[in-house]
């Protein structure tokens, strides 16, 4: 039994299409999986299982049950994670998200949940203003492994999903012909969803021997062949694939504004922008986060996980391909369909 938490999110949807994909029941069946989200009735829920139905199969459907809980009902959750022996957890970083997350790992460890897979939006650098976006991911995972030292946990850390493109540039991109952006010209690391669903779903499943190698330690997917890839290279398979597109740097004030002409609620535009001030150097906190990072960098040994990471039964690859498959794949179709409803908004 493997109980996701945030189902119907944007890393819960495709963590959920993995788990019960075709791939993953030919290996290591998935027996149920327990979708939790605050509205198992609502149009999300029903997408989710519209795509299982369509991607794994009426079967694979089947054993896709549906939990309604949110992160202030404590009574709900432990309904849903009660008789587990998986968990997969990730939630919006938000200001009651350390007291939540941490919450929920006490439920795991109460209810003896044999493995918990946390995803960090970043990996984060404590001791900073607590304001900052994802800050808490650090000290929930500290707080896991001090507290609950018997539970099975790692943290994975996918820094810069692909996903992010149509919905943090699409307008840009649509309207302009320009990847409008705060990013300056460092290399990011760009991870797909869908491959990082494949490396919860290895962790999840993989054996108790090789997940040992894992276990209390917060292991990052590093994106494009180890490195990363600058917006320029964006630019350019947008390019080639149907999307002509110009690279434009922004201040967080020029882009604040493109934002919210790309109509993205206040609330995430704030979350947004902070997390892109953390990744700048002309901000006191991505000043901070430098020196935070160059210090922590000369006082503990890095650890490296792709020898690690190539055992797992399905791992993220981490190669240039990747991300040229989803901008051909997936990328441009989406930003096609924004395009359309735009026009048809102003027409």
């Amino acid at each position: 039994v493997v109980t996701v938490i945030g189902a119907t999110g944007g890393s819960g949807v495709p963590v959920c299409l993995f788990l019960l994909g075709k791939e993953m029941q030919a290996l290591s069946p998935v027996a149920c999986l327990r979708a939790v989200t605050r509205n198992p009735t609502g149009d999300r829920a029903a997408i989710l299982r519209q795509r299982v139905e369509l991607t794994c199969g009426k079967e694979a459907a089947s054993k896709l049950k549906f939990c309604k809980a949110d992160f202030s009902n404590r009574a709900a959750l432990e309904t849903a994670i009660d008789g587990s022996d998986f968990l997969y957890l990730c939630s919006p970083n938000y200001r009651h998200q350390l007291a939540f997350e941490c919450s929920l790992i006490d439920i795991a460890a109460k209810c003896r949940v044999k493995r918990v897979v946390k995803m960090s939006v970043l990996k984060v650098f404590t001791g900073l203003d607590k304001k900052a976006h994802g800050v808490y991911h650090h000290r929930i995972h500290e707080y896991a492994v001090t507290k609950h030292p018997e539970l099975k946990l790692v943290t994975l850390g996918c820094p810069y999903f692909l996903q992010n493109i149509p919905m943090y540039f699409g307008y840009g991109i649509v309207t302009k012909g320009e990847f409008r952006h705060v990013l300056q010209n460092e290399d990011m690391r760009w991870i797909d969803l869908n491959d990082a669903a494949r490396t919860v779903a290895g962790l999840l499943t993989c054996d108790s021997e090789t997940f040992e190698r894992f276990n209390h330690r917060h292991i990052d997917l590093v994106g494009p062949d180890n490195g990363g890839m600058n917006v320029e290279k964006v630019c350019t398979l947008l390019t080639k694939y149907g999307m002509p597109t110009k690279n434009v740097q922004l201040t967080l004030d020029e882009w604040k504004k493109e934002l919210q002409l790309g109509g993205l609620p206040d609330g995430q535009i704030t979350n947004i922008i902070d997390f892109h001030s953390m990744l700048r150097d002309d901000t006191k906190i991505g000043q901070r986060i430098k020196f935070f990072k160059n210090h922590q960098d000369r006082m503990k040994p890095t650890y490296d996980a792709e020898p690690d990471l190539a055992r797992l039964p399905f791992s993220y690859k981490g190669t240039e391909s990747s991300v040229e498959d989803y901008i051909k794949n997936e990328g441009v179709l989406l930003l096609k369909q924004l395009r359309s409803v735009l026009q048809r908004s102003s027409s």
